[in-house]
This record gives structure tokens, sequence and C-alpha cells, in this order.
């Protein structure tokens, strides 16, 4: 019987303080991950990150999309984002916003308990309107454990209040008991819940890595017409503003696809022959992370935080088992991922900046003398010889 290693938590700025006692009370190496949104209107990213570590015994991060669920990891949703969980524990992120105020806890709580199922913990402090009410309840729908903080010890009591009503199983707990109330949970096993899997989850799709990157080439060949009919027309056409904006959405279409879509299809012969089944576990989470989003502006601390250990750490496992650094194997990635675009673009709708930076490099200049020493040619060659 398994055990429940998935505890989500969501706050808002009248329960920082309930939170930060929750976490102090979680002990160090907590067999579970833990993830936190704080429902606020506007906070800086390091006032939270400082207020959530300043009594903690795990490691706190802000998320990364591509990012797997690490045990005895704190991973809080960035501010103005939001986060679910995918197939296999991924975490993903995106700008869209759900509610006035963000993150929002729905989202990622619901997607927990879809992908999640049994091993989720859902744990709900306080606010001022009853928003995660309802997926508290479709956790406990899919056999996990909902526990709220008692209204009479809230500010705002809206959201346990309403949890209650919807979950009349949750358990009722002050701040000061609720860490060591979480930590007994994650130490129990799971009651027996059977999830099924939707068809398409489980279908192998043939073809979609192919059927992704024409597209991006005909909305990119699309881009380039517009922009050239316009240039045909005289300055005062009334059909100038309608080929600009529809010659822009094409260009951003082909982007996203080839940016956040097409990665997840298509499998790289270069990244594949870097997979080494020996990794240590924390290896493993930081390189499928940087394979999974490479053009994501990773930082030393960012990658530690994932791997659960030290910076100086980290670096020293990574040249033991890939003889590089972390930051040197994300360029070798993200110049791989140029190559692959330049082979297959179309020299006259696409150019070498765009997928650079597409690709997270920002000095041009760096990049294309590490293109050069890696691949024998500057990569505008790569493009003109495809």
């Amino acid at each position: 019987m398994h055990g429940r290693d998935v505890v989500v938590i969501g706050a808002s700025v009248a329960s920082i303080g309930a939170l930060q006692q929750l976490l102090a009370s979680l002990p160090a190496g907590l067999p579970a991950s833990v993830l936190v949104a704080v429902h606020v209107l506007a906070l800086p990213r390091a006032r939270l990150w400082d207020a959530l570590t300043r009594r903690g015994r795990l490691p706190v991060a802000y998320a990364v999309s591509g990012q797997r669920l690490t045990h005895g990891l704190v991973t809080i949703i960035p501010p103005d984002q939001q986060m679910v969980i995918t197939t296999g524990d991924l975490l993903r992120l995106t700008d869209s916003r759900v509610h006035p105020a963000h993150p929002a806890i729905d989202p990622l709580m619901t997607s927990a308990a879809r992908v999640c199922g049994d091993r989720v913990i859902a744990v709900l402090l306080d606010g001022p309107v009853p928003q995660g009410a309802n997926c508290a309840a479709v956790v406990a729908a899919a056999g996990g454990a909902v526990l709220v903080r008692d209204p009479s010890d809230a500010r705002d009591p809206g959201i346990p209040r309403a949890t209650l009503d919807l979950v009349p199983q949750a358990t009722v707990w002050r701040s000061s008991r609720l860490g060591a109330a979480v930590a007994n949970l994650v130490n129990s096993p799971a009651q027996p819940y059977a999830r099924t899997t939707a068809s398409w989850e489980t279908r192998p799709i043939e073809g979609i890595s192919e059927a992704l990157e024409l597209a991006i080439i005909r909305l990119r060949e699309d881009s380039a017409h517009q922009r050239r009919l316009r240039q045909q027309l005289k300055p005062d056409s009334p059909f100038i503003p309608q080929m600009e904006t529809r010659a822009t959405q094409s260009l951003r279409a082909a982007e996203i696809i080839a940016a956040h879509v097409l990665p997840r299809f298509r499998s790289s012969a270069a990244l594949a022959a870097r997979r080494i089944p020996a990794y240590p576990p924390h290896i493993r989470r930081v390189v499928d992370a940087i394979e999974a989003h490479p053009e994501q502006g990773y930082t030393a601390a960012i990658l530690a935080g994932m791997a659960g250990v030290s910076e100086r750490s980290l670096q020293k496992s990574f040249m033991q088992h890939l003889e590089m650094s972390p930051m040197a194997y994300i360029r070798q990635v993200r110049l791989a991922m140029v190559h692959e675009d330049l082979s297959r673009a179309d020299p006259a709708a696409v150019t070498v900046t765009e997928v650079a930076r597409r690709w997270g490099f920002a000095h041009l200049g760096r990049f294309s003398a590490a293109y050069r020493a890696r691949y024998g040619v500057p990569p505008s060659h790569t493009v003109r010889t495809r």
C-alpha cells in the first residue's frame, strides 16, 4: 500500500504566519513533495521566498516548468503564474490568471487530484473567498486527504468554512498543529483508491511531431507572405493593419508551437544519446527538467533547489557523471535544439536570431561562437544548406 507523498497547500497573504508555522513543523527529508500556492495580488518574489525559508527545515524554491515532483522540497508557484501537475508528476507553469488574485490554488489542486489521486494531502489555511473549497472536494473524491485550519483560528475563515461544508470528512486543526498532522499523514499509508486513466493519456499518438513541424512551417510561410504583400501596397492602404496583425499572429503561433508544444512530442537523437540510466535521482531530476524546457532561465540556485542539494554538491555531481557543469549542460542542450530547428527551417521564413532567442540564448555573439565550436560551421550555414 503506497503512502501520501504530494502535499498541496493553499494560503493567502493573511495566512503567511500560519504557513511559516506549518512549514517549520515539517521535518527535514520529508518523503513528500510540498507545493504552495499563495493567493496574493502582489508580493515580491524575494520577499515571499525569504518569508518561507526563515524558519523551515526544508529547502524552498520557485517552480520551473518541466520540474518533477521532488520529495523533501517546498515548491512555490511564482507570482503572476499558475501551476498544474501533468502526467509523469511534471509541473507546468502558465501565465494565465483564472482569478483576480493569483496564483490560484484551484488549477494546482484539481490537477493534483487528477494525476496523483489518493497520494494527495490538501491543506487549506484561510482566505476571504471560498476559492479552494470546490477543488478540495475533488481531492476528497479522488481518495486524497483534506485538512483545514480551524476557522476560529483564521483571520479570514471563508475557505475553511466553505471546505467543511463541501467535505465533512475534512479534519480541522489549529495552525500550531497542522504541520505535525501533515507529517503524520505522509508517514501513513493512503487508503486504496482505483484511479482509471483516460484513454487519451495512454493511447500512443503517431505522427504528431511531423504534423506540428508542418504547422510551424506553414504559419511562418503565411507570416512572410503577409509581410511581402504589405510591401507591395500603398502606405495608406486600409488592408495594411489587417495584414500586419495576421503576420504577427501567425509568427507568434509558430513560436508558441515550436517552443512549448513540439518539444513535448519530438525525440532528439542528440538528447537521447546523453540519457544514462545510472544517473543518481537528484541528477536525473535536473537533467529531465533541463531537457524538457531548456529555454527556461535556470540559475545554479534554482537547479540546486530542484535537486535538493547545495549548489556546490550539484556542481560536483554533474562533473562526476556528465563531465560538465549544470550550466554547460544547459548550453549543450540548447545548442542541440537550435541545430535541430535550423536544420529544418525555411530560410525565407526564419532567422538565426529568432531561433537562438527562442531557446534561451541572449548573447548572440557567444551563441555563434559556441555553435561553431560544436558543429564546425556558423549557424547561418546550417540554414542555407538545409
